[in-house]
């Protein structure tokens, strides 16, 4: 029999009902998109911090005047 279709092949489970294999390597994936979406929002957090403590000081004419 092929590999694929033994892997994708139903299991009968302690109980009798059939439910797919499920590897280890089928949550390295979801795992690795979920760590880099992470990642992402941690570096844009930080982008955002640097750029927030990094502000110049606004002159208060500047606010009160009219234009």
């Amino acid at each position: 029999m092929p590999r694929v279709i033994h892997e994708l092949a139903p299991r009968p489970d302690a109980a009798g009902t059939e439910e797919p294999s499920r590897d280890a390597g089928d949550l390295v994936w979801p795992l690795l998109i979920t760590f880099g979406l992470l990642t992402v929002v941690l570096v844009n957090f930080a982008f955002v911090w640097i750029a927030a403590s990094g502000q110049d000081e606004v002159v208060e004419s500047y606010v009160t005047e009219g234009r």
